[in-house]
């Protein structure tokens, strides 16, 4: 049996005790003083907060609110002055009156509490231990908190004491639940919707918890605090490692790596603690620090309190850590799953670890979780019930990495969109390297999509069409909605006369179009024959949709994909957090596959060599990020590559122990593979120059692929590809060739496409090949002309640029175009031709201010030429209208 951890800390040590407290066979008894005696019933709250004066608090009285003063007025209610401005003083004085209505605001609510309304309830609602669980809930967060009741009715609770933070949330409990609600809880303006983690608005809820935890504590309850999105497995007062200690806390570490530096860190959400005067005394100090600042979340109070124990006081705090393989955060439960890969009897899990940095996208991304491991019961019957047509996939067999999870989660959505029906994620493997499925523990690897996607997002682009890979063993989903299942095979016809009689209980369609893809006509054929099975299976899906016919559909679903199919918050701002801290932005990337260490005379040993050819001679040399998705990450197996590329470049940056800092480093070692890798990716992005590494042309790795593909060709510099088994061993990318679109229906849909390649992706390039080929679709189109010459001019092709804005006015005279063409004329220092231009556009409309400053820097230009015979001249101030 593993027991829980046990600290102490006091003025001299912070060490960890070999000892735990023992079951405790009776509850600890009170000192008389406290006004609670074993035969007695709860005292009269009337002086101080009743227990609390006497509870032998280290902490000074003053540090507290003196319940026998009457509240300061509430200065929030005093007139604000302007700032006339905006000076330093007047913004300390606004944060002044903030932090005093707080202040006030907390005072009330501890000194409210006079009357035996809160007594009484905890009284009828607790076991004959006096022992209670409590949570929190405004009308926003009804659904946790009927989440919260079913399981905690579920394991045969019924001493619990929900309070309700607002009359709406109290009215749906009441009669259904014990909730205690009073009035002046209101008194804070409390939000009555979720409000997101970090708010302003969520922080005033937090803030009421260790106020209402210490007054229940000082009535002389022996308290199990618990957040609303936790869920319990067993009753939590029959285990001893919970309730075994005065107060016992649950830790909110990765594994056995904690945060700020110290052998434990705190979780608010789940804690057990007793009234005994050394915890009513750390409850004191949690809320001093709130009270002291608004800015702060509990969490950190209670961590702060314990590390500042020792400086504010001589007296011990005696605390205990639970299990975190029975009591997980968030982190250890849903993205590492610890406690059910090691067998641990599990007892609670708290839903945290969750950031989607506002919008409501929190909330979303905890209820995915729930749902995923069928812990979610807050849901409408309709959403299970409801008869649909679904399609889910298999993954496939052999070897695996999360691009291609990606990449067939878009394919996914796609078929499921033509076909009409809601998909069903399967189960999803998020090593960033290849996996070898058969080779490997494969829930180690298994995660949420949410751990890496921005679930709001992927629900938001494709509404009631996904859904959880545990969505079918839900027992609420009525097994005639999903019954009759087939399984459904695509392959080409040859192939399909290979299996001929293999697959006698599937459907198998023929794909006719090129390339392997699956087109439309072929999945509409489909969808109308299979319209009466609920559920169809797609098996060993290699195959790609090859676009809808229709033009605007198709761009449909390519926007739907772009904005459903993305990294969540905490990648993005991980991968911020590591450029911005570690990497410059000028640094040259380089990806390292793995074969590129089995034949080191082949590759590594030669990639100086490579480096001082061509193109890639003209690297900055100063750094080099190399990308190393290798299990092997420890300073022995990089240090080789180190090594070697330290002769050509002064600075290499890699992703491994000792050579940068958390999160990465830690995160890898955490197991969290896809997180590293999508960061990296999004790392490499932001740098200067890519060089990809190649056995032979065009064989990269699915890691550059993916790069390669979110790059794009046209990139600024370009990018460098470096093959290690052709004779010419650097190469730049040939320029692209047509516009990635699939069939254009007209000419609209091909500046559609550009536009989007020019604002979206910033590809410049290949948005001239949409409108180059739009030009030649309808030669006396205004429009693809003077979006094609924008492109020129942005990619410095001035001559064409020049030459395409003149087409563009002869089909329809225009001053902008005009004076664009001024631009790319006195770029190139013709100034004689660039003032022409300028002067006919102003001519049709005088109302550019850019244009004159162009014209006269142009008039200038064009003077300074002359006298040195014609020489170019230098630029106008103006750069383009």
């Amino acid at each position: 049996m593993v027991e829980s951890d046990q600290f102490t800390v006091n003025a001299s040590m912070h060490q960890r005790r070999s000892s735990v407290y023992p079951p405790p066979t009776t509850q600890p008894e009170l000192p008389p003083q406290c006004g609670r005696h074993p035969e007695s019933g709860p005292a009269p709250l009337g002086a101080r907060g009743g227990c609390s004066a006497l509870a032998s608090s280290p902490l000074k009285d003053s540090d507290y609110p003196d319940c026998h003063s009457p509240p300061q007025r509430d200065v929030g209610q005093d007139p604000v002055h302007p700032s006339h401005g905006g000076s330093e003083k007047e913004r300390r004085r606004e944060e002044e009156r903030r932090i005093k209505k707080e202040k006030v605001f907390r005072h009330t609510l501890t000194c409210s509490f006079h009357d035996e309304k809160l007594a009484n309830s905890l009284e009828a609602h607790s076991n004959a231990k006096k022992q209670i669980a409590i949570t929190f809930s405004n009308s926003g967060y009804l659904n946790y908190c009927l989440n919260w009741l079913h399981h905690v009715r579920n394991v045969g609770v019924e001493n619990y004491l929900i309070f309700a933070l607002d009359a709406e949330a109290y009215d749906s409990l009441k009669g259904e639940a014990n909730v205690f609600y009073d009035p002046r809880l209101d008194e804070g303006k409390i939000e009555r919707r979720a409000t997101d983690f970090g708010s302003d608005p969520f922080k005033k809820i937090v803030h009421l918890k260790p106020t209402l935890t210490l007054r229940v504590l000082e009535l002389g309850f022996h308290l199990l605090l618990s957040d609303a999105d936790v869920v319990w497995f067993k009753d939590p007062f029959s285990v001893p490692e919970v309730v075994g200690s005065h107060l016992n806390l649950m830790s909110d570490a990765h594994f056995e790596y904690a945060m700020g530096g110290t052998p434990y860190f705190v979780n608010s959400g789940f804690a057990y603690m007793s009234p005994h005067p050394a915890t009513i005394a750390f409850m004191k100090e949690v809320v001093r620090l709130l009270a002291s600042r608004p800015d702060k979340m509990d969490q950190d109070a209670y961590n702060t309190a314990i590390s500042n124990w020792e400086r504010r006081t001589s007296e011990p705090l005696t605390f205990s850590i639970m299990d975190p393989a029975r009591v997980s955060n968030g982190w250890v439960y849903f993205m590492r799953m610890l406690g059910q890969r090691s067998g641990a009897d599990l007892v609670a899990v708290h839903n945290n670890w969750a950031d989607g940095q506002g919008d409501g996208n929190t909330h979303v991304q905890k209820v995915y979780r729930f749902r995923e491991h069928l812990l979610w019961t807050s849901d409408p019957d309709e959403r299970y019930t409801k008869k649909r047509l679904y399609l889910t996939y298999e993954p496939p067999k052999g070897r695996l990495n999360v691009w291609e999870e990606v990449e067939r989660l878009k394919e996914g959505l796609s078929i499921a969109r033509v076909m009409g029906r809601a998909l069903i994620l399967p189960r999803m493997f998020c090593g960033g390297e290849e996996i070898s499925l058969d080779a490997i523990d494969q829930d180690m690897y298994r995660c949420t999509v949410d751990s890496f996607l921005d679930i709001q997002a992927l629900e938001n682009s494709f509404p009631d069409g996904v859904f959880e890979s545990s969505f079918l063993e839900n027992d609420r989903v009525p097994l005639e909605n999903i019954r009759p299942m087939a399984l459904l095979y695509m392959m080409n016809a040859s192939e399909a006369k290979k299996r001929t009689g293999l697959h006698e209980d599937a459907i198998i369609l023929t794909i006719k179009g090129a390339g392997d893809q699956v087109d439309e006509d072929e999945l509409v054929y489909l969808r109308d024959k299979v319209a009466q099975i609920p559920l169809l299976t797609i098996k060993e899906f290699p195959h790609k949709f090859g676009g809808y016919d229709h033009p605007v559909n198709q761009l449909y679903l390519d926007k739907a994909l772009r904005k459903g199919v993305r990294e969540n918050h905490y990648v993005k701002e991980a991968a911020n957090r590591i450029n911005i801290k570690h990497v410059p932005s000028q640094c040259v990337a380089v990806h390292i596959p793995h074969w590129c260490l089995e034949g080191m005379t082949d590759c590594l040993s030669r990639l100086p060599l490579f480096m001082s050819k061509g193109p890639a001679a003209n690297l900055n040399k100063n750094c080099v990020f190399v990308v190393w998705l290798h299990k092997k990450r420890s300073k022995k197996d990089v240090e080789p590559i180190i090594s070697t590329l330290s002769s050509v470049f002064k600075k290499v940056w890699m992703v491994a122990e000792e050579h940068l800092e958390f999160p990465l480093s830690d995160l890898w070692r955490m197991g969290d593979h896809y997180m590293v890798t999508w960061i990296q990716q999004h790392l490499v992005m932001r740098l200067a120059r890519y060089v990809y590494v190649v056995r032979q042309s065009g064989d990269l790795d699915p890691f550059d692929k993916v790069v390669k593909t979110a790059m794009g060709e046209d990139r600024g510099l370009g990018v460098i590809e470096i093959d290690v088994g052709g004779k010419d061993p650097v190469s730049l990318p040939p320029l692209p060739s047509a516009c990635p679109c699939p069939q254009y229906g007209d000419n609209r849909m091909l500046k559609d496409v550009g536009l989007e390649l020019q604002q979206q992706f910033r590809r410049i390039r290949l948005a001239s090949v949409c409108f180059e080929e739009a030009t030649r679709m309808t030669p006396a189109d205004f429009e693809a002309w003077q979006w094609l010459a924008g492109v020129y001019l942005s990619d410095e092709q001035l001559d064409k640029a020049a030459k395409a804005y003149e087409r563009a006015n002869e089909i329809r005279p225009n001053a902008a175009v005009l004076i664009n063409m001024g631009v790319a004329l006195q770029r190139q220092g013709k100034h004689e031709d660039a003032v022409e231009a300028y002067r006919k556009g102003l001519k049709i409309d005088g109302r550019w201010p850019e244009a004159y400053l162009n014209m006269v820097g142009g008039v200038r230009g064009r003077g300074r030429g002359r006298r040195r015979g014609g020489g170019r001249g230098g630029r106008g101030r103006g750069d383009r209208c």
